[in-house]
């Protein structure tokens, strides 16, 4: 009777280790589907036009039309944002905290790694030019 015991607790506790190896990644990959992403990977393909791409920077064209929004992402690294048109943005952080910034075109902004959502809550298309920086 021991002998069956501990067979069965062998073959449970493979069989566990077995869903382990099965599970564990689908469960990481669900956590890290939480995570905002990367700003081209929430952007449509139509609105985010890669001009520059290497390892020190990342140069990027973006259009958010009237009403559109870009969805929550986050930016890895320290940016600058050159705005081509004017506009009126609403920028909502995680948290849910949102603050509507009147644009000027030609306005430049440096920012440290965020995590934001953008609102084109203007009357017009808004253009601007987002410089990366990866060191």
């Amino acid at each position: 009777m021991k002998r069956a015991g501990l067979l069965t607790t062998g073959v449970a506790s493979f069989i566990l280790s077995i869903f382990s190896i099965f599970l564990t990644p689908s469960l990481r990959g669900q956590q890290q589907q939480q995570q905002p992403q990367d700003m081209l990977e929430v952007c449509p393909k139509q609105n985010c036009t890669i001009l520059l791409d290497n390892d020190r920077v990342r140069v990027t064209r973006v259009l958010i039309r009237k009403g559109a929004t870009l969805p929550m992402h986050r930016h890895v690294f320290p940016f600058l944002w050159h705005s081509l048109t004017a506009g009126r943005v609403r920028t909502t952080s995680p948290d849910g905290k949102s603050e509507v910034n009147n644009i000027t075109s030609g306005q430049t902004v440096w920012s440290e790694p965020v995590t934001h959502s953008m609102e084109n809550v203007g009357t017009t298309d808004w253009r601007s030019v987002v410089v990366e920086l990866k060191r």
